[in-house]
C-alpha cells in the first residue's frame, strides 16, 4: 500500500466494484465510509423515537393549537381523541407517529385523555371542556354548526 495515485479509485473484482486500497483516495474512502454510515444510522434512529422533552413540548403545543381556534360542533362529534392525537403529531416535535391518545373512563366536568408513547415512560393528561356530551345540538338532536371553543388543561402524569 504505497498510495500510488496511478491506481484507480475503484476496482472490479468478481463482478463487484469496491474501493481500491492502493489509491490514496480509495484508502480515505475506506476509512471515512464506516463512521459516516454509523453516524447517519445513529441520527436516523434518534429521529424515529420520542424523547421525554419532545413529548412534553408536543403536548403543550397541541393543547395551545386546539384552544386557538373554535370549531363547529359537528366537526367535534367524531371524538376529541383523534383531534388531540393529530395536533400532537402536527406539533413538529418528535416523529410524526407513535403518540397514543386514549380516552379515560369516567364522567366529570371534562373529558379526559391520556397521552403516552411506546418510547418514553412519560404520560400526560388532557382535560377537555366542554365534554363531548354537552356540545350544542340543533332542533333534531344532531350536532349544530355553532362554533365551539375548547379549553384544554394539561397535567403531567397519568389521568
Amino acid at each position: 500500500m504505497t498510495g500510488n495515485s496511478d491506481e484507480p479509485v475503484f476496482v472490479r473484482t468478481g463482478g463487484q466494484w469496491h474501493y481500491n486500497a492502493r489509491n490514496r483516495v480509495g484508502l480515505v474512502l475506506i476509512a471515512v465510509t464506516a463512521p459516516v454510515v454509523a453516524g447517519l444510522l445513529y441520527a436516523y434512529a434518534g429521529s424515529t423515537r420520542w424523547s421525554d422533552a419532545e413529548l412534553r413540548a408536543a403536548v403543550h403545543r397541541a393543547a395551545a393549537a386546539v384552544e386557538s381556534r373554535p370549531r363547529p360542533a359537528y366537526a367535534l362529534r367524531g371524538g376529541y381523541a383523534g383531534i388531540l392525537r393529530d395536533e400532537v403529531h402536527a406539533a413538529g416535535e418528535g416523529p410524526p407517529h407513535g403518540a397514543r391518545v386514549e380516552p379515560v373512563a369516567g364522567s366529570g366536568p371534562a373529558d379526559r385523555f391520556e397521552v403516552t408513547t411506546p418510547d418514553t415512560g412519560a404520560a400526560y393528561c388532557f382535560s377537555v371542556t366542554p365534554p363531548e356530551r354537552e356540545l350544542p345540538e340543533d332542533a333534531h338532536g344532531r350536532p349544530s354548526s355553532e362554533r365551539v371553543r375548547l379549553t384544554v388543561d394539561v397535567a403531567e402524569g397519568p389521568c
